[in-house]
């Protein structure tokens, strides 16, 4: 069994177990999965915690930094999920919540209605599927996210173990919705990975963090994604990389990779 647990650093490169204060504590099942959600109204992210044969979890910040699971009976529904991932599949400027299961249909969620709803997934349902894991990406470059399962393992089969399933690879159907992604660097020019993105379009606030990965041996490409919905131009672009550095970038273009390198000294 996994430990869900939380740290926090006290700048001398040390960590204290804080997940109890913050109540995210869930030791009774195994987590496999975790991905950071910018939920409608939260203030901060929010975190989706994928278990295998227990339930889920989305856990929401609440004022004083605490956390509560606000995942309903539907969402919570045990199950042997292998990836979570929180995206923007149809660039409507809310990330939708999608679990990918193994030997169990595949789920989807949408802020709809002012709640998170299941809503149609079509063929990524793949209700016989032996899902592994998953990851999103603009593959080609449309700016509308691709999503990529892997699929392996028989159920008690063990490590590459039972029956062999090909990828499985998925687009969302063409709108006009707007976009704009964004790559911060390193000062090497690599992928920041920890940096968090922040984005202010017609008055409304998305954030993103560049993470490595939200399941079982996947790992996401190193961008933010932010769907636009109908709006035409972002205000105001902030990119903070994990030292603390911070740029700005006004009137951004829409549209685009936009790469944002580190600051000058």
């Amino acid at each position: 069994m996994a430990r869900t647990s939380c740290s926090a650093t006290w700048g001398d490169g040390t960590y204290e177990e804080i997940a109890e204060e913050r109540g995210v504590a869930d030791s009774r099942f195994a987590g496999r999965a975790v991905t950071a959600v910018d939920g409608p109204g939260y203030g901060g992210f929010g975190l989706l915690v994928g278990a295998w044969e227990g339930p889920q979890r989305l856990f929401v910040q609440r004022s004083g930094g605490g956390f509560v699971d606000e995942a309903d009976p539907e969402m919570s529904f045990p199950g042997r999920v292998s990836s979570v991932i929180a995206a923007d599949f149809d660039n409507d400027g809310y990330e939708e919540l999608f679990f990918n299961l193994h030997g169990e249909p595949n789920r989807l969620f949408g802020w709809r209605d002012d709640r998170w709803q299941a809503i149609e997934i079509g063929d990524a349902l793949e209700p016989k599927g032996l899902g592994t894991g998953a990851a999103v990406a603009d593959i080609d470059g449309d700016g509308r996210l691709e999503l990529l399962i892997a699929h392996g393992n028989g159920v008690g089969g063990g490590h590459g173990g039972g029956s062999p399933q090909p990828l499985s690879l998925y687009r969302t159907a063409a709108n006009h919705n707007g976009w704009l992604r964004v790559l911060p660097l390193t000062p090497y020019g690599a992928p920041a990975r920890g940096a968090v993105v922040t984005c202010i379009a017609n008055g409304r606030r998305q954030v993103r963090s560049v993470c490595a990965g939200s399941g079982y041996l996947c790992q996401m490409e190193p961008v933010a994604h932010f769907g636009l919905g109908s709006a035409r131009g972002v205000e105001r672009l902030e990119v903070r990389w994990p030292d603390g550095m911070t740029a700005i970038v006004e009137n951004p273009p829409i549209g685009r990779l936009l790469t944002v390198p580190y600051p000058p000294e």
